[in-house]
């Protein structure tokens, strides 16, 4: 998929038409290059390396780096109110340059922490958005060793880790102020997406602000801009000396992926794609590999044709009851909730990786799944039931008792007795040779 900014207006005036198959744009002597035409010429190979890319790689596909890391992080609900019954806004916590150079201490508790994230809210919204929360690393215990977290309805100071100059002072929530949420974190690579190979920053996102099992699907979203020297002065004229030093020029396009989630049923966009699957909690698909376009469905026809499908590392499986303290999902839990249900088991899949109609599929945690016990039987009475012992031996004849339980083994002979006394066949007496011998399980009568 193309960038979706719109070139082809002031001032840029991109008027690129692929239908009409120009391919390179030839300058001449004596006439005036005009802007458009060297916006133009970028869009021309741009156009060509994405035609080439599209049948190798698919978009959204990670090329190098962009590790996916999953952890918990403490969260503190805030009241809309500081201390001086002034409103909380963000920009109080981003007056430092940087957020991580914010440091929180309780003022009862002695806590402190680092805020490494803040989310906007409202006491109003508590029930649905959430309230203005701050998300922290605690970097001790509180004045009595014991306290792990902040207190309810406990005043922090907000202040500057390098020079302690006071921020702002919040109010924590009168209940349930504190708890742990659920972050992904991504390191720098890069991506192909939009027909461009897009950097990657380093960055982190919270999946879920108060719980630590969320669903979703990690991904980017790519977002699309012009800088002029307005915003960004780097692009100003930097020849020095010249009369058109620090002189304003062409603007530039930015792509920038910005790491984010959505609910798991959403498929990739022009704007979105996912690199990570997340399910209560647990990463259970991680788009590691580059993902081969055409290509990869080349590759996978001729391996499935000459391979079918099979298993590298085993999915192996485990069955249990379906006890109190486990969800939904078959995963204990250390309190009593939920209750568990008596009535199913949990099959639990192991990770694994596998290759199924040429594809590589890979398992990177447990999945689980609950189904149904058999509660329920019939009742036939008199029924005549026949069972597979494996190997038989049909015989005309056969007189005496056979001792099943002992496995007693007999000779297999080459040719039958007419007639049986009441001494045992020594090896001189029995019909014919022995072609072998058995172990009688049991016989059929028919």
């Amino acid at each position: 998929m193309p960038i979706e900014t719109n070139l082809n207006q002031s001032p840029f005036y991109d008027d690129y038409d692929e239908a009409k198959n120009f391919h390179r744009v030839l300058f001449r002597p004596g006439y005036a290059v005009q802007a458009r035409e060297l916006t133009q010429l970028q869009t021309i190979l741009q156009n060509q390396i994405e035609r080439g890319f599209n049948e190798v790689v698919k978009d959204g596909t990670v090329i190098t780096g962009v590790q996916v890391n999953v952890d918990h992080v403490g969260y503190v609900k805030v009241r809309d109110k500081d201390a001086n019954n002034r409103s909380i806004v963000t920009t109080d916590f981003y007056t430092l340059g940087a957020l991580t150079n914010a440091i929180a201490v309780g003022t009862t508790s002695g806590i402190q922490a680092k805020i490494i994230s803040i989310a906007d809210g409202s006491e109003a919204a508590a029930s649905t958005g959430g309230n203005f929360t701050l998300f922290v690393n605690y970097m001790n215990s509180g004045t009595d060793n014991a306290t792990k977290t902040f207190a309810d309805n406990e005043v922090i100071t907000v202040r500057n880790h390098a020079t302690n100059a006071f921020v702002v002072a919040a109010n924590t929530v009168v209940t349930s102020a504190t708890g742990k949420g659920f972050r992904a974190l991504v390191g720098d690579g890069i991506v192909y997406n939009k027909g461009h190979f897009v950097r990657v920053p380093s960055q982190f996102h919270i999946v879920d602000k108060y719980t630590t099992t969320p669903s979703r699907l990690l991904g980017f979203e790519v977002a699309e801009s012009t800088v002029d020297s307005n915003e960004d002065a780097s692009t100003l004229d930097n020849a020095t000396g010249s009369t058109n030093f620090a002189a304003p020029g062409a603007e530039r396009l930015k792509l920038l992926p910005t790491l984010t989630s959505r609910v798991r049923a959403t498929a990739n966009t022009g704007t979105f794609f996912p690199i990570a699957d997340i399910k209560e909690g647990i990463i259970v698909k991680d788009q590691k590999e580059t993902q081969l376009a055409e290509l990869g469905k080349y590759i996978a026809d001729r391996l499935y044709e000459t391979s079918g499908d099979y298993v590298t590392k085993p999915f192996n499986m485990r069955i249990r009851e379906h006890l109190k303290g486990t969800d939904n999902l078959g995963r204990y839990h250390a309190n009593s909730s939920p209750a568990g249900s008596a009535d199913k088991l949990v099959v639990e899949v192991e990770s694994g990786v596998g290759y199924v109609q040429g594809y590589r599929l890979e398992t990177t945690g447990s999945q689980y799944l609950s189904i149904d016990k058999a509660l329920t039987f019939d009742t036939k009475d008199a029924a005549t039931i026949s069972q597979s012992f494996g190997n038989y031996v049909i015989v005309d004849e056969c007189v005496g008792p056979f001792d099943f339980r002992a496995l007693r083994t007999v000779s297999l002979r080459s040719a039958a007795a007419n007639a049986i006394s009441s001494r045992t066949f020594g090896a001189t007496s029995a019909p014919g040779s022995e072609i072998g011998t058995a172990k009688v399980r049991g016989f059929e009568y028919h």
